[in-house]
């Protein structure tokens, strides 16, 4: 396989995963009001822990990838 599509396939799944979070953290406020106790905001939830080092593997992933696919050496 190629940088390139090394770089593609990085940033697309990187891409899909991005939004796979920021959907699931929507089931996460639905999940926590069962419990009784949650937040107003579902970007609150950015702020979490867990939330919040996953976003920020994810755009890491995504601009490393794009590093990749479009400074490579040709």
């Amino acid at each position: 396989m190629s940088r390139k599509t090394v770089g593609m396939l990085g940033m697309i799944l990187g891409g899909l995963f991005f939004s796979l979070e920021l959907y699931l953290l929507k089931f996460l406020q639905t999940f926590e009001r069962i419990s009784g106790s949650w937040y107003e905001d579902v970007g609150e939830y950015m702020r979490l822990f867990p939330c919040n080092w996953a976003l920020v593997i994810t755009v890491f992933i995504i601009i490393v990838s794009g590093v990749i696919t479009f400074y490579q050496k040709k």
